[in-house]
């Protein structure tokens, strides 16, 4: 009997392509090679030996129970601002191991080995502090601890440039947008009045910004560093409105800065006096001299540590 072939259309060779599968391939789609594998996987496990299987499961279970070991030592610590449980506002609260991280600017700066400021060391603040630094060299205390904490923050005193120079916390320190800890006051009254006659341009008399007589301040690639700080201070200072007009400020971190400034500046009287100028005269307004020249005996106290034009 003769075969009868019939042609096939183009839909019939269309439709025949669609629905082939390749020897093996039992799912399509997306996800096809990956379910595939996994079926491969499945039947060839099938075939091997049920010991072989049962080591296979127990390998797995042993590799996953060392990834956790190593996941569970990589803790993260979650830290949050302390508020009144740490010694500070400004310290971090480790709410799971009940502990605070020193943030305090004066006190961080001083356990890291910085010099223009002093705190007392032999407090139980500061052993406590001193005995608990960790790998990163960062400082951590008990919540129990943050009186002992906080009464060795306040013992911390900035060293500004000058003894005459006053230290004032209400007037905030603050770098690109961040505000920490206070700023010194320039009361070096040579540097005051160069500076102040520099701003305005003023001609007052005894003023002279080349140094020849009257109020002179050298400017150098030395002493500029200085004069940049009490500059761009006093300005974020006037900007939050704790500066009033002829008062100069600086950051007391900088204070070795402006200390090499207030070295080349000189004037008709001594750095902490002013000078009159109807009578031509120096008013002396250096206190513990003038506790001094006193006919009552000045307490030991105000007489400690010298002049204020120290540097």
């Amino acid at each position: 009997m003769a075969q009868t072939y019939v042609p096939l259309s183009d839909e019939d060779r269309r439709w025949a392509a669609s629905t082939h599968i390749e020897e093996g391939q039992v799912f399509r789609g997306p996800c096809g090679p990956l379910l595939n594998w996994v079926d491969s996987t499945v039947d060839n496990l099938r075939q091997q030996p049920p010991m072989k299987n049962v080591l296979l499961f127990f390998g797995i279970c042993l590799v996953m129970f060392l990834v956790n070991e190593l996941i569970e030592d990589e803790t993260v610590m979650v830290l949050v601002h302390g508020g009144k449980k740490c010694a500070s506002p400004r310290d971090l609260l480790d709410i799971e191991n009940k502990r605070c991280r020193v943030e305090d600017k004066l006190a961080k700066s001083f356990l890291g080995g910085e010099r223009w400021l002093k705190c007392a060391d032999f407090t139980r603040g500061a052993a406590t502090l001193l005995s608990s630094v960790d790998d990163a060299g960062r400082y951590w205390y008990p919540v129990k601890d943050k009186r002992e904490v906080a009464m060795f923050y306040s013992t911390c005193n900035p060293t500004c440039a000058s003894l005459a120079d006053e230290y004032h916390a209400d007037v905030p320190s603050c770098d690109q947008g961040v505000c920490d800890g206070g700023m010194c006051k320039v009361r070096d009254a040579n540097a005051v009045a160069w500076i102040e006659g520099k701003k305005t341009g003023s001609s007052f008399p005894g003023y002279s910004s080349a140094g020849a007589e009257g109020y002179s301040c050298r400017e150098s690639p030395r002493t500029r560093p200085g004069l940049d700080a009490i500059t761009s201070a006093t300005a974020s200072a006037v900007a939050k409105g704790k500066a009033a007009e002829g008062e100069y400020y600086y950051d007391p971190e900088r204070s070795y800065q402006v200390r090499a400034f207030f070295a080349e500046c000189a004037g008709p009287c001594a750095c902490n006096d002013f000078f009159d100028v109807a009578s031509g005269r120096c008013s002396l307004e250096e206190p513990r001299v003038r506790a001094l020249l006193s006919r009552d005996a000045p307490p030991e106290s105000v007489l400690a540590g010298g002049g204020g034009c120290a540097r």
